[in-house]
């Protein structure tokens, strides 16, 4: 069975409601890298580095997992 295109259900009922969907409009938008900049500290960093091998760990982990 198809999913639902969630993005368009969502953008049909803005429309019903036009100052939200300007709001929306001009909302800023940020990358992934952007925000794990800000939020785990920039690529090179101790903490981004722990953050990086840690995330690395888990997919391989769950990569062994699905392969047993």
């Amino acid at each position: 069975m198809k999913q639902p295109h969630h993005h368009f259900l969502i953008l049909r009922q803005l429309n019903k409601f036009p100052a939200i969907l300007d709001m929306a409009k001009k909302l800023k938008k940020y990358s992934l890298d952007e925000i794990k900049d800000e939020v785990v500290g920039k690529k090179g960093s101790s903490k981004r580095d722990a953050y990086e091998y840690e995330l690395q760990m888990d997919i391989i982990g769950e990569l062994i997992k699905k392969g047993k």
